[in-house]
C-alpha cells in the first residue's frame, strides 16, 4: 500500500510538471509575451505621431536566444495609402541593446499611418503586437553653422580671421528642397542636400551668393510636397577688411537698421547715423590699425562727406569698444553722426576706409541704400515675392525684391505683395511691367501695421529684361522700380547633387533619393519651364552611358516635375548596357542632362561629381637621389645637378596598388630613349617573370611603401628625367618627376677621401707619403694612381 501510494505521488508530480510546461508553449504560440514593441502605440485608433521619416524601434524579447535575433524581421503596412499591402524588410537587422531588448535602427516610414509588425520564423511564425505610427513629414531647420560654428544672431563670422573659404550648413531631414535668400539678392540659392538630411550653402563662390562685409540677413526656406519652413539669421561677415556694422538711422523715434527687412523708410530729411566700425590691426602690432580714417558720404547730401578717425589726437578718434576688440582687429563706437539727405526717393550712403597714405589698390567701401517718402503722399515701401505658405503660421513666406539688382523670375505665374503707406483700401495700386501703360491692378489684402498690403499676380511676360514699376494711386513720385530678368527657358534645379560635388563618405554623401536610408544611388532634380509632354525626351548621361526619363522616374505625385533617376549600374535602360558596370566611379564622374523642346535641344547642363571613397595614393615626403651629398639642387625643387656617373632613389608612398618608374634620356645619337619598371600589389610587387618590352629591373623594394631603386647609370652629359607614378585600384594617380643634370668634371679624386670645408674640398693627411688615386674618365683615360 505504501509502495502504491509512492507510485501515485510520483505520477502526480510528473503530470504537474507537464502541465507547468504547457503554459510557456501556449504563450509562445500566442506570441505576445515573446516580442513586445516599446515606446510606440499598439492601438490602431491612437497611433503615435512622429515627424521624422526614419525612427529607431526597440522590441522587448523573452525566451529568444541570441542566435535567433538575426531571424527577426518586420513588416510595414501603410494603412492610410496602401491598406492590406504589407512590405517585408529582412535586410535591416536588429541589434541587441539590452539583456531583453533588440533595437531596429532607421526604420523608414511613409506619409500616413504605418502599421509595423515584428516577426520571427518562416514556417512557424511568432509575431509581436503591431505598432502604429503616423508620420507627418513636417520640415524644420536646425543646427545652423558657419564654418562649423553655431550661428547666433548678431555675431561675427568666420571666427578665425585667416579663413577665406566659407560654408553655411544645417539640418532639415524631411525637406526635399532647401533654398536661401540673402537680403539684397532676391534670387534664390539652392543648397546641396545630403543623404542624411544635412544641407550646405557655399557663399562667395560666385555672384549668386555674395555676402557683403558687415551685416547680412539670410533667409532659409526648407520645403517638401506638403510643408514649408523658414528661418532668418542675422550675422556679421568678417571678410578681413574694415567695415561698418550694426549701422542705424535715428530720426528721433525708433532707429531703423541700415541692413534690415524692409530697408529704412525715412519720412524726414535728417537723421543721425549710429553703429560700430571694425578695423584690422597692422601686422605685428597690437595697437596700430591698418586704416587711419573713414569718409561717410551722403550722395546729394549737405555736407556731402564727414570724416571719422581711428587714431591720432586731433581730431579726436572714435572710442574703442575693448570688449568687442580682439588680437587681430579693433571695434570702435561710431557715436552719432548727423546726416542731411536730399528729397530724392532713393537715397545712397557710402562708407570708404583710407590708410592715410600709401594705400595700394581699391579702398574698402560699403554702399547702403534706403528710401525717403513724404508722409502726406502715397508711397510704395517694398515689394516681396510669395514663396509658399508656412503651415505653422498659415502665412505666406516672402522675400523682398531688390531695387538695385536683377530679380530673376523663372517660374510663372508668380505672386507678389506690395506694401504701401498713405493708400486707402479703396485706392489703386498697379504694377507696370516693361513699359505697359495699363498695368496689373493689385488686390487689397489688409493692414500691415501702419502700412497697407496688396497682392498682384503676374501670369505672362516676355523673356528678357524688364522693369516692374509699382505705382500707388497714380502718383509716380511714390513709385518703386525693380529690374526683372524673365526667363521661361527650360532648366534644371539639382536637388541632391551639385557641380564639383566631392563624395568622401559613401554612406552619407552619395546622392540618394530616400534621405536617411541609403539604398540605390539616385540623382534627384526638378525640371523647370518644360511641358510635361517633353519629359520622355529628357536625356541623362552618366560617364557616357545614356538613358531617357520614363514615367517611373517621376515617383512623387505631388512633385510632378521632379525626377528620381537610379544610377547604380548600367542596366538595360542605359546605352551602352552593362549590368556589372557601376555608373558612379571612383574619381571624376560627368553627368549631362539635355532638355528638348519640339525635337530640339534647348538646354544642356553638365555636372562633375568626384568620388574619393578609397584612400587617395600619395607620396610621403620627397623622393631623393642617393647618395644625396653628390647631388645639388638646381633652379627648381625637382631638378638636381651632379658629376656622379650613377644615381639611385629613395622615398615612400601610401595607399597605392601599383607603381611605375619611367626613365627618359637620349642615346649616343641624340634620339629619345625610354625605359621603365612597373610593379603592382597583385604580383606582390615582384619583377615580372616575363617583363614587357623596355622594362628594366629598377625598383628594388616597394612592398611596404618604400622606394629603393637600383643604381642607374647616367650619361656622360645632359639631362635624365625620372618619373614615378603611383595608382590605386580605381585609377587615381599621383606623379612625381625628378630631373638629374649630369655635369662631368675633368677629373675626380678617388683617394684620399675629400670632405667639404667651406667652399673647398680638402683631405686629411697624417704622413709624409700618401697614395693618390684619380679618375680622369672625363679626359678619356682610365683611373690612375700616383
Amino acid at each position: 500500500m505504501k509502495r502504491l501510494t509512492n507510485r501515485a505521488i510520483s505520477f502526480a508530480i510528473i503530470v504537474a510538471l507537464l502541465v507547468s510546461m504547457i503554459v510557456p508553449f501556449s504563450a509562445m504560440a500566442a506570441g505576445g509575451s515573446l516580442m513586445k514593441v516599446k515606446g510606440y502605440s499598439t492601438t490602431a485608433a491612437s497611433p503615435t505621431p512622429v515627424t521624422s521619416e526614419t525612427v529607431n524601434i526597440s522590441v522587448e524579447i523573452d525566451n529568444i536566444d541570441d542566435a535567433q535575433i538575426s531571424s527577426i524581421y518586420y513588416e510595414i503596412e501603410n494603412v492610410t495609402t496602401s491598406p492590406g499591402s504589407p512590405v517585408e524588410n529582412k535586410s535591416n537587422k536588429g541589434m541587441k541593446t539590452g539583456p531583453y531588448e533588440v533595437t531596429f535602427n532607421s526604420v523608414k516610414l511613409s506619409a500616413g499611418t504605418n502599421k509595423i509588425t515584428f516577426t520571427m520564423g518562416d514556417v512557424s511564425k511568432i509575431s509581436s503586437q503591431p505598432a502604429y505610427l503616423t508620420f507627418t513629414p513636417t520640415t524644420n531647420i536646425t543646427d545652423l553653422k558657419f564654418n562649423d560654428m553655431l550661428i547666433d544672431d548678431g555675431q561675427m563670422y568666420p571666427k578665425d580671421p585667416m579663413q577665406t573659404a566659407y560654408v553655411i550648413t544645417g539640418k532639415s531631414p524631411n525637406a526635399t528642397t532647401i533654398q536661401g535668400y540673402l537680403l539684397g539678392q532676391a534670387n534664390p540659392i539652392t543648397a546641396f542636400r545630403s543623404n542624411n538630411g544635412d544641407f550646405t550653402f557655399i557663399p562667395n563662390r560666385n555672384t549668386d551668393f555674395n555676402m557683403q562685409a558687415g551685416d547680412n540677413i539670410f533667409k532659409i526656406v526648407a520645403s517638401n510636397n506638403t510643408n514649408t519652413y523658414n528661418t532668418t539669421k542675422k550675422f556679421i561677415f568678417n571678410n578681413g577688411k574694415p567695415f561698418l556694422f550694426d549701422g542705424a538711422l535715428n530720426t528721433g523715434t525708433s532707429p531703423q537698421k541700415l541692413i534690415n527687412d524692409p530697408f529704412p523708410q525715412l519720412n524726414q530729411t535728417t537723421a543721425n547715423l549710429t553703429g560700430k566700425m571694425k578695423v584690422d590691426l597692422a601686422p605685428g602690432s597690437s595697437t596700430v590699425t591698418q586704416y587711419v580714417y573713414a569718409d561717410i558720404t551722403v550722395v546729394g547730401g549737405s555736407p556731402a562727406t564727414q570724416r571719422v578717425y581711428f587714431s591720432g589726437t586731433t581730431p579726436a578718434p572714435l572710442a574703442e569698444i575693448p570688449a568687442e576688440s580682439t588680437s587681430t582687429y579693433k571695434v570702435f563706437n561710431l557715436g552719432s553722426i548727423p546726416l542731411t539727405f536730399p528729397t530724392n526717393r532713393n537715397q545712397t550712403l557710402i562708407v570708404t576706409f583710407y590708410t592715410g597714405s600709401g594705400l595700394v589698390g581699391q579702398a574698402p567701401q560699403q554702399t547702403f541704400t534706403f528710401n525717403y517718402f513724404d508722409p502726406a503722399a502715397p508711397y510704395v515701401t517694398k515689394v516681396t515675392r510669395d514663396l509658399g505658405t508656412d503651415p505653422a503660421t498659415n502665412q505666406p513666406v516672402e522675400v523682398a525684391l531688390n531695387e538695385n539688382g536683377d530679380n530673376e523670375i523663372s517660374e510663372l505665374p508668380s505672386t507678389f505683395y506690395i506694401y504701401t503707406t498713405g493708400v486707402a483700401p479703396a485706392g489703386s495700386v498697379k504694377a507696370h511691367i516693361g513699359g505697359d501703360a495699363t498695368g496689373i491692378a493689385a488686390t487689397y489684402v489688409g493692414p500691415d501695421g501702419a502700412q497697407q498690403k496688396w497682392k498682384v499676380q503676374v501670369t505672362s511676360i516676355r523673356d528678357g529684361r524688364a522693369v516692374m514699376s509699382v505705382i500707388p494711386s497714380g502718383m509716380t513720385n511714390g513709385k518703386l522700380d525693380f529690374p526683372l530678368v524673365i526667363t521661361s527657358t527650360p532648366y534644371i534645379i539639382p536637388v541632391n547633387f551639385y557641380n564639383n560635388m566631392v563624395i568622401k563618405n559613401a554612406a552619407l554623401e552619395t546622392p540618394y533619393c530616400t534621405p536617411g536610408t541609403g539604398g540605390t544611388p539616385c540623382l534627384q532634380a526638378k525640371i523647370m519651364n518644360l511641358p510635361a509632354s517633353e519629359y520622355a525626351n529628357v536625356e541623362v548621361s552618366v560617364n557616357g552611358h545614356v538613358t531617357k526619363l520614363v514615367a517611373g522616374d517621376f515617383r512623387d505625385p505631388k512633385a510632378t516635375s521632379t525626377f528620381m533617376l537610379d544610377v547604380n549600374t548600367a542596366s538595360s535602360r542605359w546605352t551602352p548596357t552593362d549590368d556589372k558596370k557601376v555608373l558612379l566611379n571612383e574619381g571624376r564622374n560627368t553627368v549631362k542632362i539635355n532638355l528638348r523642346l519640339n525635337g530640339t535641344v534647348v538646354t544642356t547642363v553638365q555636372y562633375e561629381i568626384f568620388k574619393f571613397t578609397l584612400p587617395t595614393p600619395g607620396f610621403v615626403g620627397d623622393i631623393l637621389p642617393s647618395p644625396l651629398e653628390k647631388f645639388t639642387k638646381a633652379q627648381t625643387p625637382d631638378k638636381y645637378a651632379t658629376n656622379a656617373n650613377s644615381v639611385s632613389f629613395v622615398g615612400n608612398f601610401v595607399n597605392a596598388d601599383s607603381i611605375k618608374m619611367t626613365v627618359r634620356k637620349k642615346d649616343a645619337q641624340g634620339n629619345p630613349a625610354v625605359t621603365f619598371d612597373a610593379r603592382n600589389s597583385t604580383n606582390t610587387w615582384n619583377y615580372p617573370a616575363t617583363p614587357a618590352n623596355g622594362q628594366q629591373n629598377y625598383l628594388n623594394s616597394v612592398g611596404t611603401g618604400a622606394i629603393n631603386t637600383a643604381s642607374i647609370p647616367l650619361p656622360f652629359t645632359g639631362d635624365v628625367i625620372f618619373e614615378f607614378m603611383i595608382s590605386n585600384k580605381t585609377g587615381i594617380t599621383e606623379t612625381r618627376s625628378i630631373t638629374i643634370s649630369r655635369e662631368p668634371v675633368p677629373y675626380r679624386v678617388i683617394e684620399p677621401v675629400l670632405i667639404k670645408s667651406g667652399k673647398d674640398d680638402v683631405a686629411t693627411i697624417n704622413g709624409n707619403f700618401v697614395d693618390i688615386k684619380i679618375d680622369i674618365h672625363a679626359a678619356g683615360a682610365a683611373p690612375s694612381e700616383g
